[in-house]
């Protein structure tokens, strides 16, 4: 019985090996192996395999039992070799060879290797001395102080310079002051030409004092002087407490100013507005009158031509939207002026908007040449940074602020000095100190 040959296909003997023992098992006789010149998936040796006989797939029928009955003579053939050795020697001469390329890239590595024991070791360089950490900065803050700390920023002090920068950038920023003005106080301090040496504790003065150097601020109305009778017009947002600021500012001009006093109610269009004034009016014993177009808003003037000081409250408005179709335009009041009046604007803002806001909501009545601000609601913000920010990006000055309903009591004029204490600290004026400081500008 002929034995089932299978033929393997593969680039390699290692690989026909293994292909074969894990299907046909360790008992399978390699017959014949033999090269395929054109092979084109690189698989140029076909090895012929006969399964061993304990092969489950190629296994011989049970032989029948011996007979009783003598077996017949049997020729015996010519015994030819075996085809199995030929295969055989093919393969062992294959493996003879790839263990010769073996042993010789063996020996190239161990000659290598004894060559690089041979050399002197290098002396490894010596490792550099640790950087002492630098605080972590805000990346603006140093920014912008880059150019004024190559002088005088010295490598012992860095972890006190740091920790101050830092601080005064954290505090500023909560405050509400713009990220661009802090970086102008900061780079300022490092340039500036100081008589002591700059130290952390140092810092921290000169960027106040700066502060308090660049904050203008403009004495109250109660306190102005004019050859006219002076026209204030207050104006701002809807909300902002103008009308309540002007019963202040009117209560404190007759009351410390010893000025006469009149108000006009431009804000006729809100409920309940003209009658909030004019209970004011008559609490401080001033007149008041109310108009809504332009001649009687010239009429009034000249009820008020022998006053000191005329006081305006306007319907608050958006200062983008175009002039109303009814009521007084912001222009109307400059053409009733003219040469008699002394005019100045007014421009009220809540010290609860943002200071971005504020700046660009006071940008956008540059057109009116604003005199000065008043900030009010101090009492309802703990971010006063935003007065110091919109008085730097519209220089402006700070003429009054405003800080509880209370008329007249919560309205004072501080100074530079006092309104950075506020921005510093957080504090904002009480009724008391305020009381005190209108107690003295009144004698």
């Amino acid at each position: 019985m002929t034995l089932p040959l299978r033929k393997y296909r593969v680039k390699d003997v290692r690989e026909g090996l293994r292909q074969i023992k894990r299907e046909l098992g360790e008992d399978a006789v390699i017959v014949s192996t033999s090269r395929l010149p054109h092979a084109e998936d690189g698989r140029n040796l076909e090895i012929a395999v006969a399964p061993s006989d304990s092969s489950s797939e190629f296994a011989h029928p049970p032989m029948p039992h011996a007979q009783t009955q003598a077996q017949a003579p049997v020729t015996q053939a010519p015994i030819e070799e075996d085809p199995s050795k030929a295969a055989l020697v093919a393969l062992v001469e294959d493996l003879a060879k790839q263990i010769r390329s073996l042993s010789s890239e063996v020996r190239h590595l161990r000659i290598r290797e004894e060559m690089r024991a041979e050399q002197p070791a290098p002396t490894p360089a010596p490792a550099p001395a640790p950087r002492p950490e630098k605080p972590e900065l805000p990346y603006h803050a140093l920014e912008s102080i880059r150019l004024g700390i190559k002088r005088i920023y010295q490598p012992q002090h860095t972890d006190n310079f740091g920790q101050t920068i830092a601080a005064i950038y954290e505090a500023l920023s909560y405050r509400g002051v713009l990220e661009g003005h802090i970086e102008e106080l900061i780079a300022w301090a490092f340039n500036a030409d100081v008589e002591w040496e700059l130290s952390p504790g140092v810092l921290h003065d000169v960027i106040e004092q700066q502060m308090i150097d660049r904050l203008e601020t403009t004495p109250p109305l109660w306190e102005t002087k004019s050859d006219k009778p002076e026209v204030a017009v207050f104006v701002g947002p809807t909300g902002v407490g103008k009308t309540t600021t002007i019963a202040k500012v009117a209560a404190h001009a007759k009351l410390v100013g010893n000025k006469r006093v009149g108000i006009i109610c431009a804000d006729t269009f809100r409920i309940g507005g003209l009658y909030q004034l004019e209970t004011y009016a008559d609490l401080v014993g001033v007149p008041i009158f109310a108009v809504s177009a332009p001649a009687e808003l010239r009429l009034a003037l000249t009820r008020l031509s022998d006053f000191d000081l005329i006081l305006v409250d306007t319907m608050g408005r958006s200062p983008w939207a175009p002039a109303p179709s009814q009521g007084l335009a912001y222009e109307d009041f400059a053409r009733a002026c003219r040469d008699d009046f002394a005019l100045r604007f007014e421009i009220c803002m809540s010290a609860t908007r943002t200071t971005a806001d504020m700046v660009e909501t006071v940008r956008s009545y540059a057109r009116l040449q604003p005199a000065s601000l008043v900030f009010t609601k101090l009492d309802e913000s703990r971010r006063l940074g935003s007065i110091l920010s919109t008085s730097f990006a519209t220089e402006l000055p700070v003429s009054h602020v405003c800080y509880g309903p209370r008329v007249p009591e919560d309205i004072a004029s501080p100074d530079s000095q006092e309104l950075v204490d506020w921005i510093m600290l957080g504090e904002r004026p009480g009724s008391e100190s305020a009381g005190e400081k209108l107690e003295v500008q009144g004698r």
